[in-house]
């Protein structure tokens, strides 16, 4: 650990998903010629993951494999298997609708059980633009992760950070 104008830092620490940390810090100093030190003690702790590589950072529909764009997912935590599962809506920005109504003939179809362990190769991929129109469209996909019961999981979904 180092510390430089009163902030201190360890870069060698790497925190993993799913995990709670106790932290003990011990300050030593002197001035002159008197010693001091002081003590206390703090919790980290971070939400379990499911990370996703493989998506380009926008996703042009017009550049879309014909079989989806291939990702891998993977968890780190340490609990039971988690689902990730997904929203999505696209919406034209034609005068004719609001711009606020998505269309009910896109869909992404995605649902993948994510191992407790290692990753999985999948496929992400957006169904029924064969449907629409020529011209401009935005769209939002919103991830979420369930557990194995179907209710929502707490976790963070993100980039990939790399498999291990």
């Amino acid at each position: 650990m180092r510390c430089a104008d009163q902030l201190c830092s360890d870069d060698g620490f790497e925190p993993d998903d799913g995990r709670t940390y106790k932290v003990l810090y011990i300050v030593q100093a002197a001035a002159d010629e008197i010693r001091f030190s002081d003590w206390a003690e703090a919790e980290l702790s971070l939400k379990p993951a499911v990370y996703m590589s493989g998506l380009p950072a926008t996703l042009d529909l017009a550049q879309m494999p014909d079989e989806g764009w291939p990702i891998e997912l993977s968890a780190y935590a340490h609990r039971r298997d988690r689902q990730a599962d997904r929203q999505s809506g696209i919406v034209p920005p034609q005068r004719r609708r609001p711009e606020s109504e998505p269309l009910t003939s896109v869909a992404l179809n995605f649902a993948e059980d994510v191992p407790e362990t290692g990753s999985l190769q999948t496929l992400l991929k957006v169904e029924g633009l064969e449907t629409l129109r020529p011209g401009a469209y935005v769209g939002e996909v919103t991830l979420t992760a369930n557990t194995p019961a179907g209710r929502p999981a707490d976790v963070a979904i993100r980039p990939s950070r790399g498999c291990r």
